[in-house]
This record gives structure tokens, C-alpha cells and sequence, in this order.
């Protein structure tokens, strides 16, 4: 049984939000397991962390969404084309990463912008009709914090 994956799936929650629907996740993911005791609910927690470790991998698998994080790491370039976003002057348009990422066609781009957002490792940021797009700092750190379970 996986867990359903809430998160990630809504764009405009709250992170407390968001840290309740993880809460009621593990609670449902427990229920599903038939957890009794603490250990089990430990044990329970380990799952849920190789399930989330094992999708974030498959997601940081392809070379072109690793290509794409990087871009956005790097943040603006005096090339780029787009306006600067006046939300966060590090965040870039998807046709500024086609630039980066030489030749790709944006189907190709949105599908692994898409696939690296509901993922969490970026934030999309909209200004008008312009869509940015910014890394999500925190969630290496909890894919980190999660490899660490592995140590």
C-alpha cells in the first residue's frame, strides 16, 4: 500500500496545510498496515520514508530535469530574455530554461517542469500571465534528512 501522496497535488495550500495532509497520510498509511504498537508506527514511518526516497530518486533520475534544477540553482542569466519576475529576481521562465537547455520542445520542458513541481523540488510563481519557476530549497533538505534514516 502506498500512501496517496496529497501533497504536492494542490498549488495553493499552506505549508501548515500541507503538514496536516502529511500527518493524516501516515495516520491512513498506519490504519492501512495495521499498526499497534509504537514500534509498528515506527516501522510505518521507515515505509513511508523509502516510499517518499524512492519517488524522489525516480524524479531526479532524468538528465534533463537534473539539467533543469541546475539552470534554476544558477538563477537569472544577463542572456535571458524574459523580464525579471518582481516576486524573486532568481526565479526563471520556461522559454529562459529552452535557452539552457538547447534543444527542447515545450511539451518536453512542461511535462518535466510538471513532473520536478509536483515532486516539490520547485515552486512555480505567476506574475500576470508569465509563469516562473524557483527551486524548493526545503524539500532537499527533507530528502536529505530522509537519506540520513539510511546511515
Amino acid at each position: 500500500m502506498k500512501p496517496s501522496l496529497l501533497i504536492g497535488k494542490h498549488e495553493s495550500i499552506t505549508p501548515l496545510f500541507q503538514f496536516f495532509l502529511k500527518c493524516f497520510e501516515v495516520i491512513i498509511f498506519q490504519k492501512k498496515l495495521n499498526c499497534q504498537e509504537e514500534g509498528d508506527i515506527i516501522f510505518s514511518m521507515r515505509q513511508y520514508d523509502e516510499f517518499s526516497v524512492a519517488q524522489a530518486a525516480k524524479v531526479l533520475s532524468d538528465p534533463i530535469r537534473l539539467h533543469i534544477l541546475r539552470l534554476l540553482k544558477e538563477g537569472r542569466r544577463e542572456f535571458y530574455q524574459s523580464p525579471v519576475c518582481s516576486a524573486n529576481a532568481h526565479a526563471i521562465c520556461p522559454e529562459d530554461l529552452k535557452l539552457g537547455l538547447g534543444d527542447i520542445s515545450s511539451s518536453k520542458l512542461s511535462y518535466h517542469l510538471k513532473e520536478l513541481k509536483d515532486a516539490g523540488f520547485i515552486q512555480e510563481c505567476r506574475e500576470g500571465k508569465r509563469i516562473y519557476y524557483l527551486l524548493q530549497p526545503d524539500r532537499f533538505k527533507s530528502l536529505i534528512d530522509s537519506l540520513r534514516g539510511f546511515c
